[in-house]
């Protein structure tokens, strides 16, 4: 059975069985490049309770699933302002634990809380989280300035402030000659840009990136 496991430490590799390894550092400290892995360590001593303060950060305790065969368990806290890479070769279970935080697949055990509260009950649109998956879901009848206003309300009907949150991340990510073209005029790196702004202005607290 394979457990992925982040301590509270100077930022890290973590591989316990040699499969996925999770790269742990501050947003403000992330490498230019990623370090090349390194052996797999000693048994980790088991984490600490969750304490009872008021906590912001994200907890997973041994959140569990069998899947295509293989037994996955993950263990990690996430604090603010914190970036977390998880590296491994297909089938380590990187994209699993991306659907497990995101609610497309039900853990069969563990826990799952932030701010002290359960999120495995949790439909993906009620949980913290935004996922970009790697085939960004892209809608080729709407343009691109569509398609990151999908990501405000769904039903496209925004107010000026909120189109202005759209043209605000398309300029942040270098789309703005792009807005009126639709996602089939575009190359494969702007259609993830579109991607990246639509997650963007959904303003949850978490960013999940699969392979951006």
């Amino acid at each position: 059975e394979d457990t992925l496991s982040l301590h509270d430490a100077l930022p890290i590799w973590s591989a316990v069985a040699g499969r996925a390894r999770i790269w742990r550092s501050p947003m403000s400290a992330l490498p230019e490049t990623i370090p090349a892995p390194v052996a797999a360590p000693e048994p980790a001593t088991p984490e600490p309770a969750i304490k009872e303060t008021n906590d912001l950060a994200l907890h997973c305790r041994d959140l569990a699933l069998a899947r295509g065969g293989e037994q996955f368990r993950f263990s990690f806290d996430l604090y603010p302002g914190e970036l977390l890479v998880l590296v491994g070769p297909s089938g380590a279970g990187k994209s699993t634990l991306l659907d497990l935080l995101g609610g497309f697949v039900t853990a069969d055990s563990g826990a799952l809380l932030w701010q002290q509260q359960p999120l495995q009950s949790l439909p993906p649109a009620e949980r913290p989280f935004t996922t970009l998956f790697q085939s960004h879901n892209l809608f080729d009848h709407l343009s691109v300035r569509q398609n990151i206003g999908l990501g405000v309300r769904p039903d496209l009907r925004l107010d000026a402030e909120q189109w202005q949150q759209v043209s605000a991340a398309a300029e942040r990510l270098g789309l703005s000659e792009l807005l009126s073209r639709l996602p089939t005029q575009l190359s494969g790196g702007q259609q993830q840009r579109v991607a990246l702004a639509r997650s963007l202005v959904r303003q949850r607290p978490f960013l999940l990136l699969d392979e951006p």
